[in-house]
């Protein structure tokens, strides 16, 4: 029960007398008039019962809180609040909480102050206060712009089981100082989370940067495609085509010197920055996190059939005490690998399709872009503006790391889109710790494609899980040609529109080309459409890929058969003549007797069905841009059984 001193009447036996007593009004209770006023109507009003006045019973009673003086009792909301939304923290020795009826000490009911900062103001988490309608719209919107400034990425924890000196990894973003933030929260033998992080990635950047203005990080990028394409991200060792993008043909356009004063700033360099220079970074050095969701990658752990005979057993041997790293995509143009134990970063990646990019993120003041001056002199010519307050996206993906065998060789790569930032994906070598540095910058990167490469692929977003018959990323898949593929729905907003399955096989292009590296099946040519992450699964329990589910943004959930060992037999499974036909389509008939399309841009849920096939499970709607959300249509969650022999689809 609650402590004394938070009582409504202060002394519970008091308080259980008024609560117990089993008296009734016919034979105790006089007619109370008050002050000649009618009393309650239900006590009879007969000469045999006494009439008394209010003030015959008024007292004067002081009630002795308990662990607090001369305290006022608060508002029961307050108590509401404080009671009804705390973390218990006491463990019993049989598993059980001991202090499960109240909090035990403060943190575990004010750990997280109004305005959503971390740490304690004296009001309970839970609780607002609503006595005046101002100050409630006060806090609300302190408490929404909080919400505002968290990422829309889900946390991650250094293992599936939470031991002691785990980690749980949360991101956030401040689209006000355009920054971001990494925290690391510790769990204790009880399995309770720390209520502040142990560290802060973006504030240990900035104290490195403090030291050596961001020099002696190990950071590379790469220009195009190809075994040369990687290179340390630094002016003195980039090509002339990549200073080219940086400057002449950048989007805000800038001189060579201005364009290494931006390199040395993405770099860390914070000499520059101020009210009339480059944009000030405070509290940390890291960009905003706003999609990309932390990804730990581990020692090798595929648990594909056959894997073990295929040589994984070897690599896995060679590597099963390799260090983890924690890999965060952010929005100040790189993914970005820390120790996930100490937050020390170990290797920044800009990729680089965003070369002509890179002038913006010093300068995304808003209106005064275009007027930022160093040494008396306009800083760019052309600038292009962008809105105070707001957050442009650059690497805003979702990485994700898998064992894949490219040739003969095992390697652990490590894979993200760019997300909302550009058309484009890439993969980086990180099977050896130790070689992520800016000196083997040619043989980490591994390869870029983007829609130069073709047309059709668009921005690709989406959460990444784990496929439960790998234990890996699940855009990672093994063919039945034998090949090792990133398997990815095009995305939205492609040039043309179209819904496509990509399949990317590991090795890459052909120095700079792609052609004959990767297959596209085209599920509907039409506009307006882009096909959403996939899911595969493999029906004959042999390792490889057999089927793959996917949804669209017309609502069309696909099936592609990808069984076959020669790709050009990989297609679109039910077909009509040679008109491609979906497993299903989501609509919504509104009062109009209209049918609107529901937009599936989630991966599709698998369930076994014991009398054969797959339920596929999936749910509709879309924010991806200004409009999408609130929708008129009433989106729903669907789960359709794919039987066998069920017919053509549609």
């Amino acid at each position: 029960m609650p402590p004394t001193s938070e009582y409504l009447c202060g002394d519970p036996s008091y308080r259980s007398r008024i609560l117990t007593g089993t008296t009734t009004y016919a034979t105790t209770v006089c007619n109370v008039t008050g002050n000649g006023a009618t009393g309650d109507p239900a006590i009879p009003n007969l000469p045999a019962y006494c009439s008394v006045k209010n003030t015959d019973f008024l007292v004067t009673q002081t009630f002795n809180m308990v662990g607090e003086a001369d305290a006022l009792i608060k508002d029961p909301l307050w108590y509401a609040g404080k009671y009804g939304s705390f973390r218990s923290s006491v463990k019993n020795a049989d598993g059980s909480f001991g202090d499960a009826l109240m909090p035990s000490t403060q943190d575990t009911w004010d750990s997280v102050r109004a305005d959503g900062s971390i740490g304690s103001d004296g009001q309970p988490d839970g609780y607002f206060l609503a006595r005046r309608p101002e100050l409630l719209e006060s806090q609300l919107r302190k408490a929404f712009d909080a919400a505002a400034k968290n990422s829309n990425a889900a946390p991650a924890v250094s293992s599936a089981q939470l031991v002691t000196d785990g980690f749980k990894y949360v991101v956030k973003f401040d689209s006000a100082t355009v920054t971001g933030a990494l925290e690391a929260y510790k769990v204790d033998a009880d399995g309770e989370f720390a209520s502040s992080p142990t560290w802060e990635a973006g504030a240990l950047l900035q104290t490195r940067a403090n030291i050596d203005a961001g020099a002696n990080r190990a950071i590379i990028t790469n220009l195009g495609n190809g075994p040369s394409a990687g290179a340390a991200f630094r002016w003195a060792a980039l090509p002339a085509d990549y200073k080219t993008e940086m400057t002449t043909a950048s989007t805000n356009k800038l001189s060579n010197a201005n364009a290494q004063y931006a390199l040395n700033y993405i770099r860390g360099d914070q000499t520059l920055e101020g009210v009339n220079g480059l944009r000030a970074r405070e509290g940390g050095l890291l960009g905003p996190v706003v999609n990309g969701t932390p990804w730990i990658q581990s020692t090798p752990n595929s648990t594909l059939p056959g894997a073990a005979a295929d040589g994984y057993r070897t690599f896995f041997n060679t590597h099963k005490s390799r260090d983890r790293l924690l890999w965060v995509a952010a929005n100040d143009g790189m993914l970005h690998a820390f120790n996930p134990t100490t937050g020390a970063e170990v290797f920044a990646y800009v990729p680089g399709a965003l070369a002509n990019r890179l002038a913006e993120i010093p300068l995304q003041r808003g209106t005064a872009t275009a007027s930022t001056k160093l040494n008396g002199a306009n800083f760019v010519t052309g600038a292009e503006a962008q809105p105070a307050g707001t957050v442009w996206p650059y690497v805003d993906g979702n990485p994700f790391a898998a064992d894949v065998k490219v040739g003969s060789n095992w390697k652990t790569y490590v894979f993200s889109s760019l997300g909302r930032g550009g058309r484009g994906v890439f993969a980086l070598d990180a099977t050896v710790i130790s070689d992520l540095t800016e000196a083997n910058a040619a043989n980490v990167f591994k390869w870029q494609f983007t829609s130069d490469d073709d047309s059709d692929l668009g921005y690709i977003t989406g959460d990444v899980s784990i496929h439960p018959a790998s234990n890996q990323a699940m855009p990672v898949v093994k063919l039945n040609n034998g090949k090792y593929a990133l398997l990815l729905g095009n995305g939205a907003k492609s040039s043309a529109g179209k819904a496509a399955l990509f399949i990317l096989y590991m090795e890459g292009p052909n120095l700079a080309s792609w052609t004959g590296r990767y297959t596209k099946i085209v599920a509907d040519a039409g506009s307006g459409n882009g096909l959403s992450p996939a899911r595969w699964e493999d029906i004959d329990g042999n390792g490889t890929a057999d089927v793959v589910y996917a949804g669209d943004l017309k609502g069309n959930l696909w099936k592609f058969n990808i069984g076959a060992t020669n790709p050009a037999s990989w297609d679109v499974a039910f077909k009509v003549g040679n008109v491609n036909k979906p497993l299903y389509t989501a609509i919504f008939r509104n009062a109009l007797n209209q049918d609107i399309p529901l937009p599936i841009t989630v991966t599709p849920q698998i369930l076994y069905m014991a009398k054969g096939g797959f339920m596929v499970n999936f749910a509709t709607g879309n924010a991806f841009e200004t409009g999408d959300f609130p929708s008129t249509a009433v989106n729903r969650v669907y789960g359709i059984w794919d039987r066998p022999n069920m017919g053509t689809g549609g």
